[in-house]
């Protein structure tokens, strides 16, 4: 009888261990010259799980036509690869947000619900640099104000919402005489797996409640 009491003492401690880990999410955004690539990280388990999604700009074709996309998705611990293209174009953007807008109204307090999930999440490490230029030095000076005000409005808004664990890097630096931008930014995320499963919980609860909400759920996200 001495040994169930030790395993289900073991098996407790091992659920303790797993509620209270984190899960750590890097979200990475890089602009050289030409080169465009966003990056999002998940890891579990210090690494032991790690599961990459990557997006990279081919190209940039017009401002109808759109711009051509390709994907990469990897697991580490399942081993396995998977590559995809695709084309944004302003149609597709403009079916997106119509998606969007469809989830959220048959959704019962949706902004409630997101504000008060943001609340556990905590940022460990957030840096924005954006270097800038569009030929003459004063119309390169008014954008650089421009952008900094942007991104510093952005960063004030989820500062306000998460939990800051960390002083935001905001760099914003003007290239003059040069018509170029570069991008380098990176943030880190960690939520515990114990609050991630309680949010998870009260997302179905609401949708559950909301008229038809998870059919129309399963409906528009089953077309991407």
């Amino acid at each position: 009888m001495l040994w169930v009491w030790g395993l289900l003492f073991i098996l407790f401690v091992l659920c303790l261990w797993v509620m209270i880990s984190f899960i750590k999410i890097q979200i990475s955004l890089k602009r050289i010259h030409k080169d465009d690539r966003f990056s999002v990280d998940v890891y579990l388990f210090r690494r032991l799980f790690h599961y990459q999604y990557e997006i990279s700009l081919v190209e940039f074709r017009n401002a109808f036509d759109g711009v051509e996309l390709k994907s990469k998705s990897s697991k580490k611990l399942a081993k396995s690869d998977s590559d995809g293209e695709s084309l944004i174009t302003p149609k597709n953007i403009w079916d997106y947000l119509k998606d969007a807008r469809e989830l959220v109204t048959h959704f019962i307090g949706f902004s409630k619900w997101l504000s008060q999930s943001m609340t556990y999440i905590h940022c460990t490490h957030l840096k924005w640099k954006t270097s800038v230029g569009i030929g003459g030095a004063p119309e390169t000076a008014m954008l650089t104000g421009i952008i900094w005000g942007v991104n510093s409005n952005i960063i004030s808004y989820f500062i306000n919402k998460i939990k800051m664990n960390v002083r935001p890097e905001l760099e914003v630096h003007p290239l003059y005489n040069k018509i170029d931008i570069y991008i380098d930014a990176e943030c880190i995320l960690k939520i515990r797996i114990a609050h991630a499963i309680y949010i998870a919980i009260h997302f179905m609860i609401r949708l559950l409640k909301a008229k038809g909400g998870f059919k129309t759920w399963k409906s528009i996200l089953s077309k991407g």
